[in-house]
């Protein structure tokens, strides 16, 4: 996706800096089950609550584009060559 927005913006060459993942939990709902009985005049209750949760991961990156005349660029990687593997 890189490589696509290099050439998108007007750049031809690109490399990454300030790589940062993490990954965890979220809570996205819960399920909460009850009963009651009554006996007499005793109320007797239960109740269970279920956390639903799925796994994230994020992953964000800096991306620095250059022009194919800029210092720096030997260090880049060619977007339309990366493209172009990407598709062979």
């Amino acid at each position: 996706r890189a490589a696509e927005l290099t050439l998108k913006a007007g750049y031809t060459h690109f490399q990454f800096e300030q790589a940062n993942v993490s990954q965890g939990n979220e809570v996205i709902g819960a399920t909460s089950i009850g009963n009651a009985s009554v006996y007499g005049s005793n109320i007797f209750a239960n109740s269970s609550r279920t956390k639903e949760r799925r796994h994230i991961e994020n992953v964000a990156v800096t991306v620095i584009m250059f022009h194919a005349n800029e210092p720096g660029v030997q260090n880049a990687f060619d977007a339309a060559k990366v493209l172009q593997q990407q598709q062979g």
